[in-house]
Parts: C-alpha cells; structure tokens; sequence
C-alpha cells in the first residue's frame, strides 16, 4: 500500500498524519493514521467532495487534506 505523510490542522492543533491508501474493498479509500492510530478514512466521492468516516473533519480540515493527498497523488 502506498503511503505519504501530510502536515494537517486539526482542532487547532498541527499534527503530522500519515496517509495510507486503501484499496482493499476495490474503492479508493486514503485511512490518516496519527501516532500509530488510524483516525479517519476519506474516500472522494466524485464531484460530490470527500466522504468520511471516524473521526469527525471540519470543513477547513477536510479541505486541507483533501487538497493535499490530490497533490500527492496527482497523476496516478
């Protein structure tokens, strides 16, 4: 499985996640793992955005790591 970390704020507080993809289930699902813990799952669903399970992301959160998981993985 492929894996980056990322730089992400999240509660007011930056932490470093590392991001693991999941191809498990035949969908693309991005699982952020913090401290050896996987917090959240993402999954793009289209045009619709990101969709996501576990721990809660607000808005400006799941933008900012949404955004940047699309950075690093652009062109697969």
């Amino acid at each position: 499985m492929e894996s980056f970390d990322i730089e992400a704020e999240i509660a007011g507080k930056t932490e470093t996640l590392v991001v693991v993809c999941d191809q498990s289930t035949g969908e693309k699902v991005y699982r952020l793992i913090r401290d050896g813990v996987d917090i959240s799952a993402l999954k793009q669903n289209g045009n619709l955005g990101w969709e996501v399970e576990g721990t809660p992301l607000n808005a400006d959160e799941l933008d900012s790591i949404g955004n940047q998981i699309k950075a690093k993985t652009l062109g697969e």
